[in-house]
């Protein structure tokens, strides 16, 4: 008799909200948020948001990492470690909503946490909200 050994398959499923992310110069915060849970952490969330001015939102998404001195003064002084940047009514009144993403605060830089596909979607319906006002 040839008998099968029993085979087990994990599947993995849900959102993931953080992601471990362990930094020298910030031993506090050893998980960084992740974009694809943000829709439901973000309405839970009150320290580590920051709104930012659309130009501001439009240069993240273009150069993917700004000098800390050309963010909002609320994010120069915030710790470093993850937090969101939101832009209110950023694609515009047709398309509805704030626009808000992932971003990554270290020593003198704050770098955008979005894929390059979701950082040129985002820039697209910012850009298209804007002429579409004009």
């Amino acid at each position: 008799g040839g008998e099968k050994a029993a085979v087990l398959n994990v599947v993995t499923a849900g959102t993931q909200i953080f992601e471990l992310n362990i930094c020298d110069y910030c031993p506090s915060c050893e998980y960084r948020l992740c974009m694809d849970g943000l829709p439901w952490l973000l309405p839970h969330m009150t320290k580590r948001v920051a709104k930012i001015p659309r130009a501001t939102m439009v240069e993240l998404l273009e150069k993917r990492t700004l000098p800390l001195e050309q963010t909002p003064q609320e994010m120069q002084d915030m710790p470093p470690g993850s937090m969101v940047g939101v832009v209110e009514g950023g694609c515009g009144g047709a398309r509805g909503g704030d626009v808000a993403v992932v971003l990554w605060k270290g020593k003198g830089t704050v770098k955008l946490w979005v894929t390059k596909e979701e950082a040129e979607s985002l820039l697209a319906a910012m850009l298209s909200a804007t002429t579409s006002e004009i």
